[in-house]
């Protein structure tokens, strides 16, 4: 005669199980490997390659909000406020957006990984700490209002009115905030960012009032529709904002009656000022955090390092446009481009 033995699951670990079967499901098609650990300590290796980044979860309850939000930016959420924690290969991490803006789910595996996420017993939530700014959440109410004179000065503090001290530990001795131009991807921030001066000036030939450049970045499609990375950037970055493509800038340049002389894109110069910015940032996250709260720490840090793959995957660019106002017989440039790269002895 055989018997059964029953073991009953404690709450703690019913929730864990729960999530596996969540997270073995999400990532059953993932191509590259992540490791995750859960709020009892325990992990789980998910992907069909080696693990390049991990996932930390705090709480059963970080977890369980993360399933069942409808916000593309929940994810985000919880990094900025220390529910979730990423190391390992950041940029990697980061491109956990395409696999999961992209992955497809019948109804009835969603209805399963809402049910199971239903019966995690939610926990006391642990973070680090941080939380998302007030001013994060205050402004960000107050998108979409008419525009106003007090609503575009708020927009524009909200990014930069951060700290000249946080902005010093990773910015050049400049405090130049855009994007260098490197004459080799081993040069240094400070020359790159002085090349980028020089390269400008040489553009400009410059003499009494002439030229005009606009230094711009541009999407790669137009319109700003609404998707998690305008999202991302209006919600913590730069409320208020909107990128155009290159075509519709020069259009509305022309419109305006200037002709324009040259167009130059700096798409990969911005990416490695960006990968830059974030590796300075990251050296000195302790002295960051006697300026600025975790919380505004991580935003940057994501904010940089997400852009950083914005240009190098072409969804976003950057482009010098040198214009001048239209008129008949005038010469403002050279015939060739040859002073701007021939430098003087």
């Amino acid at each position: 005669m055989s018997t059964v033995t029953e073991i009953a699951l404690s709450p703690a670990m019913h929730g864990i199980n729960q999530a596996k079967y969540i997270l073995n499901r999400l990532f059953r098609d993932f191509d590259g490997g992540i490791r995750i650990h859960l709020w009892d300590g325990s992990e789980i290796l998910l992907g069909r390659d080696h693990p390049t980044f991990s996932l930390t979860f705090r709480s059963a309850k970080a977890f369980q909000e993360l399933v069942l939000s409808r916000d593309p930016l929940c994810l985000a959420e919880s990094y900025f406020q220390g529910r979730i924690d990423i190391d390992g290969d950041y940029y990697h991490a980061l491109k956990l957006r395409h696999y999961l803006t992209s992955l497809k789910l019948s109804l009835i595996e969603k209805s399963a990984i809402a049910g199971n996420a239903l019966r995690i017993k939610p926990d006391k939530i642990a973070s680090t700490g941080s939380d998302t700014p007030k001013w994060v959440k205050t402004l960000a109410q107050r998108l979409g209002a008419s525009s106003s004179k007090k609503l575009n000065h708020d927009a524009i503090s909200f990014h930069y009115d951060v700290s000249n001290d946080f902005y010093a530990l990773w910015l050049d001795e400049k405090m130049i905030y855009s994007c260098a131009y490197y004459e080799d991807e081993g040069q240094r921030l400070e020359q790159a960012q002085s090349n980028k001066l020089d390269y400008i000036c040489r553009k400009l030939r410059l003499k009494p009032s002439g030229l005009f450049l606009n230094h711009g970045i541009t999407s790669d499609k137009g319109g700003w529709k609404k998707s998690v990375v305008t999202e991302f950037l209006n919600r913590y970055v730069f409320p208020d904002a909107q990128l155009e493509t290159v075509s519709t800038v020069q259009q509305v340049m022309e419109d305006a009656g200037f002709e324009i002389h040259d167009v130059e894109s700096l798409r990969q110069h911005y990416a490695l000022t960006l990968r830059e910015w974030v590796s300075r940032l990251e050296l000195r996250h302790e002295e960051a955090l006697q300026h600025v709260p975790e919380s505004v720490y991580r935003i940057w840090r994501l904010y940089m390092a997400a852009c950083a793959l914005q240009f190098e995957e072409g969804d976003a660019g950057i482009y010098q446009i040198l214009a001048s106002r239209r008129a008949a017989f005038s010469r403002p440039v050279p015939l060739t481009r040859r002073d701007l790269y021939d430098q003087p002895r």
